[in-house]
């Protein structure tokens, strides 16, 4: 009787430690999914500033005198709502 407890406490620690090792292995894989979202969101952000930069540098826009209008401000200032 005391083998099959030994057995079964064992059998139930190695079960818990596979779930919780498999729950760090999802944590870690939808932390990497939502790093490299952030990533792709930077790089779309990056490429749409060169290319605005590259058309107020072209040859054609220098030659026009156009001018460099105000950047738009990247990072918005939190808003905060009063509740009743």
């Amino acid at each position: 009787m005391l083998k099959i407890l030994t057995i079964i406490a064992g059998l139930s620690m190695i079960g818990a430690s596979l779930l919780h090792h498999r729950q760090q292995t999802l944590q870690i894989a939808h932390e990497s999914a939502q790093l490299h979202k952030q990533l792709q969101d930077a790089q779309a952000t990056l490429w749409r500033q060169q290319l605005d930069i590259a058309s107020f540098v072209s040859p054609q826009a220098i030659r026009r005198g156009s001018t460099i209008p105000e950047p738009e401000p990247t990072i918005k200032a939190p808003t905060t709502e009063i509740t009743h």
